[in-house]
């Protein structure tokens, strides 16, 4: 949200659905829609891999622990953007 927010400051649609508050879903998916229109969505995706990529480093130049990598084969990104 931060992201599209500041790439976009003259498009106040998502502050202004943002202080809505609203329960309504098709608004909750015009906000994921634009969202993605403004890259966000694949800049959050971009950032979620790289984050995995050091954690996986870290664990490797701590010696390594094969559970911890486990958990992050499950969780990986990889898993996230599948459909």
């Amino acid at each position: 949200m931060i992201h599209g927010i500041q790439q976009n400051p003259e498009d106040t649609q998502l502050l202004s659905i943002l202080k809505q508050r609203t329960k309504n879903h098709d608004l909750k998916k015009y906000f994921v829609s634009l969202l993605d229109k403004f890259g966000s969505l694949k800049y959050t995706e971009e950032a979620l891999s790289e984050l995995e990529s050091e954690i996986r480093e870290e664990i490797h130049a701590l010696g390594g622990n094969p559970l911890l990598i486990n958990i992050l084969d499950q969780l990986g990104i990889d898993k996230l953007t599948k459909k």
